[in-house]
């Protein structure tokens, strides 16, 4: 990814999240949500959340997307950039359009993909991502990510060893 490989994990704002409206009270468990419309990083994803005791919900499509966050109070969005009916970029938008028109508290949108390119970067600042986080991702580098955006340190379940994740056959 060129030099754009010291994105893993940052914030592509400066500072810390930046939250509008009243901040959601901390429950035992954050409500992520994992946007792509590839069904293996779906699976990824969602398969080292569980790990950490977090239940995923999962969308393959930005406009499903848009519709759930409107909808739901949520902790974190992992998005990815490319997918079909409404790529993340538009997703994003719109949701940071939903949330100062309802004054909603905003939430951490992450970028989780494998391509930045050229002027992605500018992009993902101007559609209101807060960082990026790069797949693949391990298990370290998605604990780091929920932790930072979501929750205090200490309140996510031990990570579970469960050998490697398999692509499914078919």
């Amino acid at each position: 990814m060129g030099d754009s490989s010291n994105l893993a994990r940052t914030s592509v704002r400066s500072g810390e999240p930046h939250l509008h409206g009243p901040k959601r009270p901390r429950i035992d468990r954050p409500r992520v949500l994992v946007v792509d419309d590839d069904p293996f990083h779906l699976m990824v994803a969602a398969q080292m959340l569980s790990r950490m005791g977090i239940k995923p919900l999962v969308k393959a499509d930005g406009a499903e997307a848009v519709a759930l966050a409107c909808g739901l109070e949520l902790d974190l969005i992992l998005m990815d950039l490319q997918m079909p009916v409404l790529d993340g970029f538009g997703a994003t938008a719109q949701i940071r359009r939903f949330e100062r028109e309802h004054s909603r508290r905003r939430v951490p949108v992450v970028a989780h993909t494998s391509t930045l390119v050229g002027g992605d970067l500018t992009r993902l600042r101007d559609s209101g991502f807060d960082a990026v986080l790069e797949k693949p991702s391990g298990a370290h580098a998605m604990r780091e990510c929920v932790m930072r955006w979501c929750l205090p340190v200490g309140h996510l379940a031990a990570p579970a060893h469960t050998g490697k994740v398999q692509r499914p056959a078919g």
